[in-house]
């Protein structure tokens, strides 16, 4: 198989013909050291895109947790373009946008994880639906918000994405 090895800071970049790519990248990673993480482009057919390949790679080694191979096509919108922002700036947008104590982040992690259900939100948190309620009423005032806003949400979902990835960043 055809290929071009280099390394480029920290980062090895090898860039080869494809056949089969998830067993070839698989058996690239498995004679990586314990704790490498790969992060891999789409597939380019045209030499020219050697450097949107190395953009791509780039992007999905960022999401990648140690140990596992991640590939661009497999990333989500939102964390593509989470992913390309500074750690400053993730961390700027979990400040402005994700302002609540740890408690009210936990619930509000619960209610979003069962799309707003509070039966389901209140049974995860083993508490009364009722306290579930004024616990929401509380982060709403917080946030000066509803949570049933749409951007809310929309804002909300992408400060914790943001805060998952940056804390992935610093371990």
């Amino acid at each position: 198989m055809p290929y071009l090895l280099s390394g480029r800071g920290a980062r090895a970049v090898v860039v080869w013909q494809v056949h089969d790519v998830a067993r070839e990248v698989q058996g690239l990673l498995s004679t990586a050291p314990e704790g490498v993480r790969l992060g891999y482009s789409a597939v380019h057919h045209d030499p020219s895109e050697v450097q949107a390949a190395y953009r791509e790679a780039l992007i999905a080694l960022k999401a990648a947790r140690a140990g596992e191979a991640l590939g661009f096509g497999q990333l989500d919108p939102v964390a593509w373009v989470l992913l390309q922002q500074s750690p400053e700036d993730l961390k700027a947008l979990v400040e402005r946008f994700l302002p609540v104590p740890p408690k009210q982040l936990r619930t509000l992690e619960r209610y979003l994880e069962h799309s707003g259900d509070l039966a389901a939100t209140a049974e995860a948190l083993h508490v009364h639906p009722n306290t579930l309620r004024y616990r929401l009423q509380k982060i709403e005032e917080r946030l000066g918000a509803s949570l049933k806003s749409p951007e809310t949400l929309a804002r909300l979902h992408l400060a914790l994405r943001a805060r998952s990835l940056a804390e992935e960043g610093e371990r």
